[in-house]
């Protein structure tokens, strides 16, 4: 029998991610977790350290109770009292159980959840492989990737393609799209659990990792009473709301699918047919959640989307894009980054730093080449062998400027002459996004805060953006328009006249309309019962897309709006909020903002 400290392991439930195992330390026992460290190496920022932490500060009766943390040379385990049972992965719940038996399982998961979340904890990492089962008991373990919601931006990272656990996991953990980690993401997780609990299967089967996320981040799952038809249709629609991709369409709150996940088991209990309600109607916004939805936006994007689909045809296209501070430039073209993903086509973004005068370039394209570098051997040695044929000469400066390039090109001598390094980051910049970008694939390179530019950098972007030779590539150049120097805009309004594919697009203040779908959908309510709340607000802020959502937030901490949860319904107390300076309110709010943030975060 194989040992692992004082415990003798009998028996290996799962492997992958993570394994469970079984085993006994005397007559006791026991149920041992293991994590392998992946790189970490500090304790606080160990997966399994945090996990058990976490654990030791809840009390809540179904979560695996932790017992001890052994950290061994390469791997953290966690040790827990055995729960008895089987992961639901394990198991063929919805062949062995009854469907209103399945149901009563559903609703004690979403009842765990919800429980989580009131303690301000999220999950975000729900799988039938760390849910254990055993004759109506639930425990749910892996709190790896758990959050405190107050935490929750600092210590997310991406999931990986290749990770098993990537197919419960909502769009926005991919990392490819511009959506908030957020309560919603667990609603994601926990519908896709609830898919496997009624069909045995996940919502995806794809085994190839890149159609796998293709398929999460753009394609509806099939309903679940396709797969099994004796599922009924409402119970399919409940699961599709739950799964929707963009989180603002996801039910708001895990109360709002307990409600009509309780209204199946009703109906069957009494032996009626499960029929006749709208998914979501029981469910209200508790929690004050901006939508990450941009609103008002609608001609700008489908320009943006026009502009990038001409340059699958060869061509290259310039925007231009102006705003005054706040007009929401960049949540606009950070919209694009879905669809690129979905081509697997590079979007490329930088912004101008005091580290030379390439620096924007710098931040948008290394990240790019070492994302590359990441690649498995067959695909990097075929990206290495277009680089270095289409960089050749221009390689030495380019070092210089994108350090990771070395790992792809090896180590050259940077010429001396401050002229001869400049005309090479021109012409290899030029030959290297001609590489990365494809008609089959168009880059999007998105040139953030262009006005913080200095001089030399903006001439070696205006050279790069004049090469006459067709490349598929659209750029977006990104400007406060308040603060554009004049040198800088005598540089643009030149560009403009010169090159037929350079367009310029000034970002106004959004409508009262659409400050009111705004309002309707951060409180659950129809447009008729936001309009004088939407014109106070619009009228105060002038319709700035980032003034209306600071001071909605500054509201909510100064208790101008409420939730009133005995009534379930939002209070709006508009006198206060018409006496409140908007102006001196908000810089106020943003100055204690910043200085709740740590050094480095305050320097970005």
């Amino acid at each position: 029998m194989p040992s692992f400290f004082q415990y003798n392991i009998t028996d290996t439930i799962t492997s992958g991610r993570l394994t469970f195992q079984r085993a006994l330390s005397g007559e006791k026992r026991v149920l041992l977790c293991s994590h392998p460290r992946e790189g970490e190496r500090d304790a606080g920022q160990r997966r399994a350290v945090k996990e058990y932490r976490l654990l030791q500060s809840l009390n809540e009766p179904a979560l695996l109770k932790p017992i001890e943390l052994i950290e061994a040379e390469t791997t953290d385990v966690i040790v827990f009292e055995d729960p008895g049972g089987l992961p639901v992965e394990k198991l063929k719940l919805h062949r062995s159980l009854s469907l209103l038996a399945c149901m009563q399982i559903a609703v004690k998961l979403a009842e765990i959840v919800q429980r989580l979340h009131d303690r301000k904890i999220l999950h975000l990492g729900l799988s039938p492989s760390c849910i254990f089962y055993s004759d109506q008991d639930i425990r749910i373990g892996d709190l790896s990737r758990s959050s405190r919601l107050d935490r929750l931006e600092s210590e997310q990272q991406a999931v990986l393609p290749g990770d098993s656990s990537i197919v419960y996991l909502p769009p926005e953990q991919t990392g490819l799209v511009h959506r908030p980690i957020d309560l919603r993401s667990d609603l994601y997780s926990l519908g896709a659990v609830l898919y496997f609990l009624f069909t045995g299967r996940p919502p995806f089967t794809e085994r190839d990792p890149s159609i796998l996320v293709h398929r999460i981040i753009a394609t509806p799952p099939d309903p679940i009473d396709s797969v099994d038809v004796r599922l009924p249709a409402m119970l399919s629609a409940v699961l599709i709301k739950a799964l929707a991709k963009d989180p603002d369409d996801r039910y708001r709150s895990v109360r709002g699918l307990i409600a009509d996940l309780q209204r199946c088991v009703d109906a069957m209990r009494a032996g009626e047919p499960v029929t006749g309600f709208q998914p979501g109607q029981a469910d209200k916004a508790e929690e004050f959640r901006l939508p990450s939805t941009i609103y008002g936006r609608e001609e700008q994007l489908a320009l943006l989307h026009t502009l990038y689909q001409q340059t699958t045809h060869g061509n290259k296209n310039v925007l231009i894009l102006e705003g005054q501070q706040g007009m929401g430039r960049t949540s606009l073209v950070l919209e694009m980054q879905r669809d690129l993903s979905l081509r697997g086509a590079f979007f490329a973004r930088g912004r101008p730093s005091d580290q030379g005068a390439a620096s924007m370039l710098r931040a948008a394209i290394e990240p790019l080449l070492r994302k590359i570098l990441a690649l498995p051997e067959n695909e990097l040695s075929v990206w290495k062998d277009r680089i270095r044929s289409a960089i050749n000469e221009n390689h030495a400066a380019l070092l210089s400027l994108f350090p990771s390039l070395e790992w792809i090109t090896g180590r050259a001598t940077l010429p001396v002459e401050p002229a001869v390094i400049r005309q090479q980051w021109i012409t290899g910049c030029r030959e290297l996004l001609k590489v990365l970008s494809t008609p089959e694939a168009p880059m999007l390179l998105f040139l953030d805060d262009c006005h913080l530019a200095d001089q030399t950098g903006m001439e070696i972007l205006s050279a790069l953006i004049e090469e006459p030779e067709p490349q598929s590539i659209l750029i977006v150049l990104s400007f406060r328009a308040e603060n554009i120097p004049p040198l800088t805009r005598s540089l643009i309004d030149g560009l403009e006249r010169s090159c037929q594919y350079v367009r310029r697009m000034s970002l106004p203040p959004i409508s009262l309309q659409a400050t009111e779908r705004m309002l309707a959908d951060l409180f659950s309510d129809s447009v008729d019962e936001e309009r004088s709340l939407a014109a106070l607000i619009h009228r105060k802020t002038g319709g700035n897309p980032f003034y209306i959502r600071e001071l909605l937030l500054l509201s909510r901490e100064r208790g101008w709006i409420s939730y009133d949860r005995s009534k379930a319904t939002w209070i709006r107390d508009l006198e206060k909020i018409e006496q409140s300076d908007v102006s001196a309110n908000v810089v106020n709010l943003l100055s204690q903002r910043i200085s709740d943030l740590d050094e480095e975060e305050r320097q970005l």
